[in-house]
């Protein structure tokens, strides 16, 4: 029987790079074409004067009960239903989320087994909607209004951009097969230290999941992603803004269909490129090596648009990548100035604050996250990993406090939710972290040495360490601040003392 054991990570030899000399993976470089850049400028254009129009909308519409702040941040709970599944979408369904798919889909170690985060998401908003809304329920300029408004145009852009653009990829010279046959891929790697199995469909191998050690990394990964993609504060905040409770859980719904259909052209993009022989097209100079092998997976759906279409139709292609960038862009900073507005600065910094000082701090908190995204974006070498490492954080943390607090109420206090918070840390910490180069302090059973890899799913393990001790410890000590069901519907009660809210379990996308 294996054991867990301290990890002997020095004793085991790591794999090997396997890459080609830089030179032999350049590309060739060409400069856009003034059409290009004019019709991306046109669609930024057509967005902010859509965002513009919103905010004028928004303002007439916001009830005169509800201050202007909270007015920005949940759109004065009068975003309808219609609206409301659009901007769901559109905020899941962002550029990490179609690239990555594609992505995952082309790899030769991943295929659709492992394209996980359109099925797994879609099964959190459903999950969110049942849990959750109901219950629940009870930017610059124009905060949510302006961004729910320019989701619709940019969902509808992404959804024809990429749409487009499949049939002209599909039939480019160098695609050696029908791209959406489950047939093994004809198409060989030039590198004989490719130790991935070569030649598997873009449906990814199925029967890796018959080994107990994949089945474990691969379950673990999707319940991540299904009870780790709940606890976002851009999602309850798209929840508080709908106009009833009803709508609130319906949108969760019809949102999770709209996941995965949006995820379609881009499984289908990654096919493409995984039935193509990058030997014949144009994209390296030397034509000699493919994508893969040069590691640009990550960068799959623009090459496959630059490369097997033609220029007007990759334009249209980049202007729905761009559309799926602002998409999740614009909502995830709106969500994070508004968790520091309401959170810290009304909560702790300066209670009490007029209606334009909030509004102030708000709109120089937009401007800062801002700032701080694009530095991230431009010097971070891993979104995707950064993304995913992001929602095993809240899987492992919030997910269990979360579920708790809104469902078993009296079962769960401030010291319990510390002590499950510490526990479920320190089980999640020592595990290590493959995508960021953590090494494992602990080798789980299945654990593979030469890749840092823990098989066994101790991600789910963590959260269920957490909701052990948030019960456990609660059980054992008292609240230090407990508060009166009087005290409850008494706001200045409420902000003078420390308290732990659903609002507050939930964290920006």
């Amino acid at each position: 029987m294996q054991n867990i054991s301290l990890s002997l990570a020095d004793n085991c030899e790591a794999l090997k790079s396997c890459a080609p000399e830089k030179n032999l993976c350049k590309r060739n470089a060409a400069a856009p074409a003034w059409y290009q850049i004019a019709g991306i400028a046109f669609f930024y254009m057509a967005i902010l004067l859509t965002g513009i129009y919103a905010t004028r909308r928004g303002k007439k519409l916001r009830r005169m009960s509800m201050d202007l702040a909270q007015d920005s941040m949940i759109a004065g709970r009068n975003i309808g239903l219609f609206i409301g599944v659009f901007t769901m979408t559109a905020t899941w369904v962002g550029g990490g989320y179609i690239n990555a798919t594609a992505q995952m889909v082309y790899s030769n170690g991943g295929g659709l087994l492992w394209t996980q985060a359109p099925f797994g998401y879609a099964i959190s908003l459903a999950l969110g909607g049942i849990l959750f809304a109901e219950k629940m329920r009870t930017k610059v300029i124009g905060g949510l209004y302006s961004v729910a408004y320019t989701d619709v145009i940019q969902l509808f852009c992404i959804l024809i951009g990429l749409c487009v653009a499949i049939p002209y990829a599909a039939s480019h010279d160098a695609v050696k097969m029908n791209p959406f046959s489950t047939e093994r891929n004809p198409v060989d790697y030039a590198l004989s230290c490719f130790t991935y199995e070569k030649n598997i469909s873009w449906l990814g191998n199925w029967s890796t999941l018959k080994d107990y050690k994949t089945l474990g990394q691969w379950t673990d990964s999707y319940l991540l992603l299904m009870f780790g993609g709940i606890p976002w504060q851009v999602y309850f905040q798209r929840v508080l803004s709908s106009d009833t409770a009803h709508h609130a859980k319906l949108l969760s719904f019809f949102a999770a269909a709209g996941c995965i259909i949006m995820s379609i052209p881009p499984i289908m993009i990654g096919a493409i490129a995984r039935s193509t022989d990058w030997t014949e097209t144009n994209f390296f100079e030397q034509k000699q090596y493919n994508p893969e092998e040069c590691g640009e997976t990550d960068k799959i759906l623009p090459i496959v648009l630059a490369t097997l279409t033609p220029p007007v139709v990759s334009t249209i292609g980049l202007g729905a990548i761009s559309a799926a960038v602002m998409s999740s862009a614009d909502s995830s900073i709106l969500s994070a100035a508004s968790m520091f507005t309401h959170n810290i600065w009304s909560e702790s910094i300066s209670p009490g604050s007029s209606e334009k000082a909030v509004m102030r701090v708000m709109r120089i908190s937009i401007v800062t996250v801002g700032v701080l995204a694009t530095v991230l974006a431009i010097k971070g070498t891993s979104v995707y990993s950064l993304w995913y490492l992001s929602g095993d954080i809240v899987y492992v943390t919030l997910f269990p406090q979360l579920l708790l607090v809104v469902h078993f109420e009296d079962k769960i206090n401030a010291r319990g939710s510390q002590i499950g918070l510490l526990i479920g840390v320190i089980l999640r910490a020592i595990g290590g972290d493959t995508g960021l180069n953590i090494p494992a302090l602990v080798e789980f059973p299945g654990y593979d040495c030469k890749s840092n890899t823990q098989y066994f799913p101790f991600r789910s393990l963590a959260m269920l360490g957490t909701l052990v001790g948030c019960l456990v410890g609660s059980a054992v000590f008292t609240d230090p601040h407990p508060i009166s069901e009087e005290e409850e519907d008494t706001p200045s009660i409420k902000r003078a003392r420390p308290q732990l809210s659903p609002a507050q379990l939930t964290v920006k996308r």
